[in-house]
């Protein structure tokens, strides 16, 4: 069953405040997908470090890989 519209948003939310601080940080979006049940953005600096943030929007996961490694793994609604 997918998300009720507000943990839809709330999901979001937080996928772009994380952008966001990628955005500030130098980082460039190389590609970004979005479907009913998944949001995929990869990003990349100038110093050569890719990106890839993936939210679930069916389970409400938020993980994070960096280099091809996952970093970061989270449930945000």
């Amino acid at each position: 069953m997918m998300v009720q519209f507000d943990s839809k948003m709330k999901c979001l939310v937080a996928l772009s405040e994380r952008i966001q601080g990628f955005l500030d940080d130098g980082y460039q979006t190389m590609f970004d997908y979005h479907s009913n049940d998944m949001v995929y953005w990869k990003l990349r600096h100038r110093n050569g470090k890719i990106i890839v943030l993936k939210l679930d929007l069916v389970d409400g996961i938020l993980t994070q890989c960096t280099n091809g490694r996952q970093t970061h793994r989270e449930k945000v609604c």
